[in-house]
């Protein structure tokens, strides 16, 4: 199985945190991730790094990221409502 990361549309950040969060989600767009352990190595690298921009930004709200799977076996990052970041499910094999 194949896996297409997509960066959405984004919204006008309010601190310094967002927007290096913004940045790193921007930054991860359009990766392509073949097979489940490398989904799973990826989603988890995600939530780690933006836990990682938590701690360097400390003053502000920490954001709290997790992954909804879809009925179509996509995965959508939430708890960044300023940013959409979606892993899209290939039907297709590249």
């Amino acid at each position: 199985m194949n896996y297409l990361t997509h960066n959405g549309h984004e919204l006008m950040t309010k601190n310094k945190l967002q927007a290096a969060v913004q940045a790193y989600l921007k930054s991860m767009d359009r990766q392509l991730l073949e097979g489940k352990f490398k989904l799973k190595l990826f989603k988890k690298s995600i939530i780690a790094k933006i836990k990682e921009l938590n701690q360097e930004h400390s003053r502000c709200k920490p954001i709290e990221p997790y992954w909804w799977e879809t009925d179509k076996n996509d995965f959508k990052l939430m708890g960044v409502g300023f940013s959409t970041y979606y892993i899209y499910h290939s039907k297709n094999r590249y």
